[in-house]
């Protein structure tokens, strides 16, 4: 199947066979084996390109579904069975890249340190894609909701109080009891979810339905840059409601200041993954150190 794929990319039976490893020879009779034991012609070599046929094409598509389950197979084999030595391919959201991340990687690199660790910072789409494609073993995200309808295994590793924040001087700044039509006023940053077309505050999952009945409130500036949010709020560009964790070193620094809302939100994090990688000792003890990371940096900034 990995040789009609390679054949069906390049439509050269030579480029194939320099892609897999083996010379053109081989790769025409291992082809030729094939159409002989299923009756059927795959390729048209009356040209200088290998033209795939009906059967070829209907082949192309089946086989490549099978071949992308038997790379994930492979895959969650490996991370069930082996324990030191591998590598474990984690990604994650903007709002964990801050502070949670260096932690967590610091630790996981103290206590493994023959473990190859590969992290990526992706969209909402992007981690949900890859972790069941197998392109990620483990991902950290906001969205446990999401998480869970799409079949994956997660567990908390932060949950915390969001805390709405501007810039020292703002209209907002020093007013009590700012309702939600109050703050949907001004300009809004937040994240989008996994449906981009449908931007809502990505850290505000409680609210996101009350919010739409304000006209305004949904985000004007949308991003997953948090370094770009924190700046853009610093300049009194616009407002934030985000996890404890992520202003409250900003707070402390006098660079923001907190607001004072009428209604509050709980921000949690999960770490997901799919069933079978949830069998890996080696991903559980990461979830283990993911929750004692989260929990160090909640203390810090409630307390």
């Amino acid at each position: 199947m990995k040789q009609v794929l390679a054949i069906g990319r390049h439509g050269s039976f030579s480029k194939a066979a320099k892609e897999l490893g083996i010379t053109q020879p081989t790769l025409s009779k291992s082809i030729a084996r094939l159409e002989d034991e299923l009756g059927v012609m795959l390729f048209d070599r009356s040209g200088w390109r290998a033209q795939m046929t009906p059967m070829g094409e209907f082949f192309v598509e089946q086989a490549a579904g099978l071949v992308d389950e038997s790379h994930r197979l492979e895959r969650n084999i490996q991370l069930i069975a082996r324990g030191e030595i591998g590598e474990v391919k984690i990604g994650l959201g903007p709002a964990l890249q801050a502070a949670f991340m260096p932690k967590l990687a610091g630790e996981i690199i103290t206590r493994h340190p023959r473990l190859k660790l590969t992290i990526m910072a992706d969209s909402a789409i992007g981690l949900l894609q890859g972790v069941n494609s197998g392109a990620y073993d483990m991902i950290l995200v906001a969205d446990a909701a999401i998480a869970k309808e799409v079949g994956l295994v997660s567990y908390i590793v932060i949950e915390e109080p969001g805390i709405a924040v501007a810039a020292p001087g703002h209209p907002l700044d020093g007013r009590a009891r700012i309702s939600v039509a109050e703050f949907g006023a001004y300009n809004v940053i937040g994240s989008a979810t996994s449906s981009t077309s449908t931007p809502v505050l990505y850290t505000m999952p409680e609210l996101s339905l009350k919010t739409r009945t304000h006209k305004g409130f949904d985000p004007t500036i949308v991003t997953n840059d948090l370094e770009t949010t924190l700046d853009l709020v610093r300049k009194g560009v616009c407002i934030y409601a985000g996890p404890a964790h992520v202003v409250m070193p900003s707070i402390l620094r006098g660079e923001l200041s907190r607001l004072d809302v009428d209604w509050s939100f709980t921000y949690r994090a999960v770490a997901a993954m799919t069933v079978a990688a949830s069998l890996s000792p080696m991903l559980r003890q990461i979830v283990g150190y993911a929750q004692a990371v989260g929990s160090e940096l909640v203390a810090a900034s409630v307390g």
